[in-house]
């Protein structure tokens, strides 16, 4: 959801050398559903796509630890 909503919100050129995408952690630390998750990493997937010309090899998709093993999430008791 955010990252969609400033997305849309901003200018970007038309091409990049290399695109990195970076999500999840928010969605987790909010509890929303992994099908919510999926729909807004495809969306993303296919923006970073078009930013380096349908050049996947120029695509880095990083995924960010769980969330609920760190020791911020401790007090939260969640996993």
């Amino acid at each position: 959801g955010e990252l969609l909503a400033h997305i849309a919100q901003q200018e970007y050129l038309s091409n990049y050398d290399y695109v990195t995408l970076l999500i999840g952690v928010n969605n987790q630390y909010r509890g929303n559903s992994i099908n919510i998750y999926r729909k807004e990493f495809e969306i993303l997937l296919q923006k970073a796509l078009q930013w380096v010309n349908h050049q996947p090899k120029q695509v880095f998709v990083l995924s960010i630890p769980d969330w609920g093993q760190t020791p911020f999430a401790k007090p939260e008791q969640r996993e």
